[in-house]
């Protein structure tokens, strides 16, 4: 029986940008989050290595943290990173709110767009990225979308090089993960405060849509991780970090203390049971979950 509250877990502070790898931006920020950042950090993904990568926006870079919590830039370079994710050869792919689909060698740093938004011209602001089983690449464009004007997309970038438009209609589409048997993907449509589930047929194309979960209060839901139960973890920007199982109810609520701004999650560790959470204005966390990540 699922309790009548949502089990509370607080977070670790694992790692935090360093001082000397943070900028005073000024002005940079938006409407709805506010408009001074010294960095803001998201997209935390992991390698087999235990190493977390994630962007920082407004600096237009990739950081590195080894397990031991060390922090170095991997890349840098003139676009506006909001997504990424590591390929299985290493190599980091990115979505890029301005230049399109971007992959990275974090050895050399060296940085390349891969779909560009020419000639694919409809790409307007790519924000998160995730991949099918059998390699296909999906990711959110943001646009300009609110609910007065539902304008974002979701594409899926296939193995044979063709894209086609999932959805067209999303007010602020962001993190995305597929159900674990792929014929879901589960969606954080940030102007909306809600996850939309979007039922696909074999071949990969758009069947239905439907509101999977109506959250509230805060900004929006942001990055999204799967747990092996079927669990969605969910960053709630200004609340925290929520468990949802795979019926939608809530299981659990993580929360980061002293803040609420978690932008991305990801699971990691030997037991892939460590969730890592990225708090936007540049902090790290990590804590133990009760079921292991997709």
């Amino acid at each position: 029986m699922l309790a009548s509250l949502p089990e509370r877990l607080v977070a670790e502070r694992f790692a935090a940008v360093p001082a000397k790898l943070r900028t005073d931006h000024g002005s940079w920020g938006t409407p709805h989050l506010g408009d001074h950042f010294d960095c803001y950090i998201e997209g935390l993904t992991l390698d087999r290595s235990g190493n977390i990568y994630v962007v920082d926006i407004p600096e237009s870079q990739v950081l590195k943290v080894t397990p031991a919590g060390d922090w170095s830039v991997v890349s840098a370079y003139d676009g506006r990173p909001k997504g990424l994710k590591v390929l299985p050869d290493g190599r980091l792919l990115i979505s890029d709110n301005r230049r399109g689909i971007m992959e990275v060698d974090p050895l050399t740093g060296e940085a390349k767009v891969v779909l560009a938004r020419s000639p694919h011209g409809h790409f307007q602001a790519c924000n998160d990225i995730a991949f099918s089983k059998r390699g296909d690449v999906i990711f959110t464009d943001q646009a300009a979308s609110s609910l007065a004007e539902p304008n974002g997309c979701v594409y899926r970038w296939r193995t044979d090089g063709s894209v086609d438009r999932v959805i067209s209609n999303a007010p602020g589409p962001n993190g995305l993960v597929f159900s674990r048997d792929e014929s879901q993907i589960l969606v954080s449509i940030v102007r909306a405060n809600a996850i939309w589930n979007i039922t696909l047929d074999p071949e990969g194309r758009h069947e239905k849509t439907g509101l999977f979960i109506q959250l509230s209060g805060g900004i929006g839901p942001d990055g999204l991780a799967l747990d092996e139960e079927g669990g969605l973890i969910v960053a709630h920007l200004g609340i925290g970090t929520w468990r949802f199982d795979r019926r939608g109810r809530p299981t659990h609520f993580i929360e980061t203390p002293g803040y609420d701004m978690s932008s991305s999650v990801a699971f990691g560790g030997s037991d892939r049971r460590t969730l890592f959470i990225s708090e936007a204005t540049g902090i790290i966390y990590r804590v133990r979950m009760p079921y292991a990540g997709v």
